[in-house]
C-alpha cells in the first residue's frame, strides 16, 4: 500500500507511476476519480494491473493506493509520485516499510508505529453507514376515555443492517420528549415498546425517531382519545366560553342541563341528555343565523355536541 496527501483549495494535480502520468485531476478529486486515472495508465492497466484507492478527507485528503489485482499484485513496485499546480500540491507524509510506503496513522490520526514497525493490521476503514429506518403503528383511536385520561403504550419497528451500533429510539409529541428506548444493531424490524403514559382526551400527533449517531430515521402517527359523554360535554362548555363572544347563556344552560340528566340515576337519563344536546345544536344554529357565531365557530360547537351524543353509549 502506498499513500499520498493532496493539499490546497484550488488547482489540479497529476500522478506518475513508472514514467506514465495521469491526466490532471481536480484538487478535490474523489477516490473513484484517482482510481480510474491510475488504472488508465499504460504502466498499470496497460500491463494488466489494477489498483484500489480509498480517500480520507478528515486527514487532509489522504489517499491510500493498494495494488490489489492483476500482474502487479504482491509485487515490490516503485512509489507513485505526484505534482500539483494552481494551488494544489502532493506530498507523502506516511511511514515507509519494506521498500513500500505505508500509512503511519489510522483514520483518526493516531500513529500506527510500534517498535519501529508499522502495524498496518490496525489500519481501520470506515464502512458506509446505512440510515436507520422506523415504522410507526397505524393511527390508534380509543372511545369513552374519562377526563383523567388513559394510559397507552405505543410501539414502533426499527431496522438497521449496520453492526455494532446503539440505536436511540425516541417518542415525541411536537417538541416534547415522551420516552426513550435503545436497540442494538443489526436490527430487522425489532419491535420497540415505549413505557405506558397517560394521554388526555383529544388528538395527539406523535413522532418516533431513531438515531444511529450519524443519521436519523423518522415516522409519524396519531393517537385519538374520544372522551366519555360527561367529559365531552364539559369540553363543549369550555369551547362555548372560548368561541362565543356574547357568552349566550342559553347555550351554556343546554349543556349544563345535559350534564344534570347524565348525573341522575334513572333509566331514561341518556335519552333526556340527548334531547338537551339536540336543543344545544338548535340554539347554535339560531345563533349562527343571528350572526352571533361565525360558520366556523358554529361548526366546531355542533361537532363537539355530536361527539358527546355518540359518547352517550359509553358504559
Amino acid at each position: 500500500m502506498q499513500g499520498f496527501r493532496v493539499s490546497g483549495t484550488a488547482g489540479a494535480f497529476t500522478l506518475t507511476f513508472k514514467g506514465a502520468t495521469t491526466d490532471p485531476l481536480p484538487f478535490n478529486a474523489t477516490a473513484a476519480q484517482v482510481q480510474d486515472a491510475l488504472i488508465a495508465l499504460s504502466s498499470i492497466g496497460g500491463v494488466g494491473g489494477s489498483v484500489a484507492v480509498i480517500r480520507n478527507p478528515d486527514r487532509g485528503n489522504d489517499f491510500f493506493v493498494s495494488f490489489s489485482g492483476g500482474t502487479l499484485a504482491g509485487q515490490d513496485v516503485p512509489a507513485i509520485t505526484g505534482s500539483g499546480s494552481g494551488g494544489a500540491s502532493v506530498s507523502r507524509p506516511f511511514t515507509v516499510s519494506n521498500g513500500g510506503p505505508l500509512p503511519g496513522v489510522d483514520q483518526r490520526g493516531f500513529p500506527r508505529v510500534a517498535f519501529g514497525r508499522v502495524d498496518i493490521g490496525a489500519f481501520e476503514l470506515n464502512p458506509p453507514n446505512t440510515a436507520p429506518q422506523v415504522a410507526c403503528s397505524e393511527p390508534v383511536a380509543f372511545n369513552c376515555v374519562p377526563g383523567a385520561g388513559l394510559a397507552v403504550s405505543m410501539q414502533a419497528a426499527v431496522t438497521d443492517p449496520d453492526s455494532g451500533q446503539t440505536l436511540t429510539v425516541t417518542l415525541k409529541q411536537g417538541e416534547l420528549l415522551l420516552d426513550t428506548q435503545t436497540v442494538a444493531s443489526p436490527a430487522a424490524g425489532v419491535l420497540v415498546t415505549f413505557n405506558p403514559m397517560t394521554f388526555l382526551p383529544g388528538l395527539h400527533p406523535l413522532t418516533v425517531e431513531v438515531d444511529d449517531g450519524t443519521e436519523l430515521g423518522r415516522c409519524e402517527t396519531t393517537l385519538t382519545l374520544d372522551a366519555d359523554a360527561e367529559e365531552q360535554i364539559r369540553r363543549c362548555i369550555a369551547l362555548v366560553d372560548r368561541l362565543d363572544p356574547r357568552k349566550e347563556k342559553q347555550l351554556i344552560n343546554a349543556l349544563e342541563h345535559a350534564l344534570k340528566e347524565l348525573a341522575k340515576d334513572k333509566g331514561d337519563r341518556l335519552r333526556k341528555a340527548d334531547r338537551k344536546l339536540e336543543e344545544f345544536i338548535r340554539k347554535v344554529q339560531e345563533a349562527l343565523k343571528k350572526r352571533h357565531l361565525t360558520p366556523d365557530q358554529a361548526a366546531q360547537l355542533i361537532a363537539c355536541a355530536t361527539q358527546a351524543q355518540s359518547a352517550l353509549g359509553c358504559p
